[in-house]
């Protein structure tokens, strides 16, 4: 699936340890990283925005971290944090990736006090 929409590499712009430039098999562990911390991780898409040869998508993630994820161990809690993407598209495919994510708001939920339960 991912071969029919990304070019044969893609330009990533994101903080994360992650390479600057991917091909489909590097974006699908990456997304596979995601999912082994967050195996019940959950998109929910909030806006797209097309102009011209960019998509801007902006999104909502909740997910329990139930895996490792990078350097911090699995905490078991849920966390849910907002994200924007914006895609360069180029011949009717994914060219070039910026990706911003509210990453301190996600770890200070899985790091932060356990939040009071029944109130």
């Amino acid at each position: 699936m991912l071969q029919q929409i990304l070019a044969p590499e893609v330009l990533l712009h994101a903080a994360g340890g992650y390479p600057k430039v991917l091909n489909a098999a590097g974006i699908t562990a990456m997304m596979g990283d995601f999912l082994s911390a967050f195996p019940d991780l959950v998109y929910t898409f909030d806006q797209f925005i097309a102009k011209d040869d960019f998509v801007v998508e902006r999104y909502t993630a909740t997910g329990t971290h139930n895996g490792q994820f990078g350097d911090i161990s699995p905490f078991g809690r849920v966390a849910t944090w907002t994200g924007i993407n914006i895609f360069r598209i180029e011949c009717g495919r994914i060219a070039e990736v910026w990706a911003q994510v509210d990453a301190i708001t996600r770890t200070q939920q899985f790091t932060g006090p356990v939040p009071a339960q029944g109130r």
